[in-house]
């Protein structure tokens, strides 16, 4: 399995859902990583954060911007790391209070989260970390802004049942504040409509859509139009078209990703389009963002 990452571009054509997905390419200074990479905009700029490849255990982090010569480009520098302990999986980001949030699972499981809001005259972010840990987990954490709170999806390491944490960044720490049903990889997670929407996939491959208005009671899962996939989905709210995106990879062997939305039911989903031309490493989930009008992803290649 391949640990190099790419990433992609895709635009929308005269009439959405048509996406025009442009070659993959490589990044000007190679990253590579053995789990799914994040990324997330922040301060006028695409970040991409991953752990390395192989045994790394190190967190990388690395920015997408334009320049006075293009739209945009990744900078040329070797990737920046990410202070505190050895990762055990890919990490996750999102924007909160104006400021930069970043977790992934240490080496004994343990959660550590991470904080930014200033970035350095040679492009880098400091980082401070987040007192008052989410807990343990046994698959990658994500986060999600949601009700004045940053919100933390991750897995019991016990029973490996979902769990939902919150930390209103008022000086009391994360706080749990519901369960939920067992899921076998690292879930999607974000807010829309006035909810936070959770995708996630069962014991199986199957993938199942919940939601919730206050992360405490959460509906009833519904299945995501019956797709299955052998990795972690992910979200991506877009707000030019009003609609939550989710992308998934294959269950079946094969090395494609497919692309779905839906504009505000859990049970109603787009017939999923695959990705042409973005060939995956197996088992691989993507990293998703929505910047300068356009679809990016981040992936391990095949």
């Amino acid at each position: 399995m391949s640990d190099v990452l790419k990433w992609a571009v895709g635009t929308f054509n005269t009439s959405f859902p048509g996406i025009n997905w442009h070659p993959p390419q490589d990044f000007p200074t190679p990253c590579y990583s053995s789990a799914t990479p994040a990324l997330c905009a922040f301060m006028g700029k695409l970040w991409l954060m991953h752990r390395g490849g192989g045994t790394n255990p190190n967190i990388f982090y690395t920015y997408y911007a334009p320049t006075s010569t293009s739209a945009g480009e990744w900078t040329n520098t070797e990737p920046w790391l990410i202070p505190g302990k050895n990762a055990g999986t890919g990490p996750t980001m999102a924007v909160y209070g104006c400021q930069l949030y970043s977790a992934y699972l240490d080496d004994i499981g343990a959660i550590s989260n991470f904080v930014s809001n200033l970035q350095t005259n040679d492009g880098s972010l400091n980082w401070s970390p987040v007192p008052s840990g989410i807990g343990i987990s046994w698959i990658a954490p994500k986060f999600a802004a949601y009700g004045n709170a940053l919100w933390c999806a991750y897995s019991d390491s016990g029973n490996k049942g979902l769990r939902f944490s919150k930390n209103s960044m008022d000086g009391n720490g994360w706080g749990n504040e519901s369960t939920g049903p067992i899921t076998s990889a690292s879930p999607g997670f974000a807010a829309y409509h006035n909810k936070l929407w959770c995708v996630y996939r069962d014991e199986g491959s199957n993938l199942w859509v919940t939601t919730s208005t206050d992360g405490r009671s959460w509906e009833m899962p519904v299945l995501l139009g019956g797709q299955t996939s052998d990795s972690d989905p992910t979200l991506c709210y877009i707000p030019d078209l009003d609609i939550l995106a989710c992308v998934y990879g294959d269950s079946k062997g094969l090395q494609k990703f497919y692309f779905t939305y839906t504009l505000g039911r859990p049970d109603a989903w787009s017939y999923p389009i695959p990705i042409d031309g973005v060939a995956r490493a197996p088992g691989a989930g993507a990293g998703m963002a929505y910047y300068q009008n356009k679809f990016f992803l981040a992936y391990r290649s095949a």
